[in-house]
Parts: structure tokens; C-alpha cells; sequence
């Protein structure tokens, strides 16, 4: 109802957000991937940039990815009674690293409605520190549901 609120849900919205946060530190290549079309909290609370997630609709929007890294993987989640944990374990270790970084942030305005953009390029660098490529991997825009300039009035209650 165009208002931002507290409450419990989005599990699936978080499985999917952290399996394509997985997917990108593992090198693998993502073949279906759909962008949220909302950007629903500021930058405050944020752990990962923004459109660094999966969104998932049964029948009809999914998220897809193939495993193209130098090992096998196995992706373990689970529950505690507060966060989704996940892991990605690999029956050797990686000779490359991989991070994600924000580009060409900016917000605007269309139709008096106001919107954010960025682009997200996955960083590969060999073991032994040296960058060996940086490849884009998104371009997001998303419709803002809260007002960037206003002071952030929600408790940040992560680790309570």
C-alpha cells in the first residue's frame, strides 16, 4: 500500500537473493535470472548492493544457474531460529576469488515517480592476487518505495 513496514516473510525472496549472491561467488554462470522491480529499504541496512538479487515467481519467472568453476559444488542452506544460512562447499579449493561490485549508481525520476539504476560487474582474481577479468553481470532499475533524503526511521534490528 506504498508504505515500508516490518514484518515477518520474503523467505523465498531471500533463498532466491542468496542462491544468485552463491551462484556469482562461485563463478558460475547464471542463465535465468529476473531483477526485483521494487527497491524497498535504503542503503542503511544494506549488506549486499543494490539488485545483487533473484526473484522468483512459480510458472513463470525462475532463476538458473550452471556450474562452470574448476570444482563440484554443493550448496547447503538451512534455518536457525532467526537467519537462512548458506554454504558452498567444493571438493577442492578455488584458485580464483570472485567479488561483486556496484557501478554507475544513480537515482532518477520518470513520470514523477522515482527510480534507482546501477550495473553489477563480477571481479575474477587469481590466487595470488591479480585481477583477471571483470565481466557485467546485471543491470537493475528499481522503483523506490521509501524517500532516499528522509532519515531512516526503522530500527536496524539485524543480530537481535
Amino acid at each position: 500500500d506504498g508504505r515500508l513496514t516490518s514484518a515477518v516473510g520474503g523467505g523465498l525472496c531471500q533463498l532466491s537473493n542468496a542462491l544468485y549472491w552463491a551462484a556469482l561467488h562461485s563463478g558460475a554462470t547464471v542463465l535465468e535470472r529476473h531483477r526485483h522491480s521494487f527497491d524497498c529499504f535504503p542503503d542503511s541496512h544494506r549488506t549486499v548492493p543494490f539488485g545483487a538479487g533473484a526473484t522468483v515467481f512459480f510458472n513463470y519467472v525462475d532463476f538458473r544457474f550452471r556450474n562452470d568453476g574448476e570444482s563440484d559444488i554443493l550448496i547447503r542452506t538451512f534455518l536457525d531460529g532467526e537467519h537462512l544460512h548458506l554454504r558452498i562447499l567444493a571438493d577442492r579449493p578455488w584458485s580464483r576469488s570472485f567479488r561483486i561490485e556496484e557501478q554507475d549508481h544513480h537515482y532518477f525520476m520518470r513520470e514523477g515517480i522515482q527510480y534507482r539504476e546501477n550495473t553489477l560487474a563480477r571481479i575474477v582474481t587469481s590466487a595470488d592476487g591479480i585481477e583477471e577479468s571483470r565481466e557485467p553481470i546485471a543491470h537493475n532499475i528499481g522503483k523506490l518505495l521509501y524517500d532516499p533524503e528522509a532519515p531512516l526511521h526503522m530500527e536496524d534490528t539485524r543480530g537481535k
